[in-house]
């Protein structure tokens, strides 16, 4: 009876293993396994929403061309249909996005990547790409890509770790100390011109 049980159990699990979408894919080993875990959590609430799957692909060597780097990311997915990919090749230092051909050109791809992924590129040859780093260059480019997505299907992703209104705040924030130092320079030249 007990044996009984458990395969009942076990069939009842059986859709949500065999549908799942894994959203990491290929040597995950790259990544520390917390990030992973917030990835697929953010992936997956994101496919729920907006239909598309979102993946990291992870290769620690990979000699190939642009067009068989595609074909590389191709075979690695379960979705290719409606999906975005970010390909990153360790030992080539190649960071790669593919995507359905629906998705081109709905988010400007080249901003994001310059904005959220190059500053956690390292800059000196002596700089490492260890797990940690790998990690803070893909969940922060995974997350923003997500974001970006997600604002132009007008979505909201609860599981994203962007918090739009603390970046609001830092930008408020910014303006009103540039306008403070603004008023002392203006102030310390009107002082200065009164004296004389």
């Amino acid at each position: 009876m007990q044996y009984i049980k458990r395969l009942f159990y076990c069939f009842l699990l059986l859709p949500f293993c065999v549908f799942a979408d894994v959203f990491v894919v290929g040597d995950t080993f790259l990544l520390n396994p917390k990030t992973s875990a917030i990835i697929e959590k953010i992936g997956d609430e994101f496919f729920q929403k907006a239909g598309i799957s979102m993946y990291v692909v992870l290769k620690k060597d990979l000699s190939l061309n642009k067009e068989e780097r595609r074909q590389f990311v191709l075979r690695n997915l379960t979705n290719t249909q409606n999906y975005f990919a970010i390909l990153f090749a360790l030992e080539d230092k190649k960071i790669d996005f593919f995507m359905s051909g629906d998705l081109e050109n709905i988010i400007d791809v080249d901003s994001v990547y310059s904005e959220f992924m190059v500053p956690f590129l390292p800059v000196k040859k002596s700089d490492i790409l260890d797990t940690a780093r790998i990690s803070a260059i893909l969940l922060n480019g995974y997350a923003h890509f997500i974001d970006a997505f997600a604002r132009y299907k007008n979505i909201q992703i609860q599981s994203n770790i962007i918090d739009r209104n603390g970046e609001m705040l830092a930008q408020v924030a910014r303006v009103v100390i540039w306008v403070m130092l603004l008023s002392l320079i203006v102030g310390f030249v009107w002082i200065r011109r009164r004296r004389k």
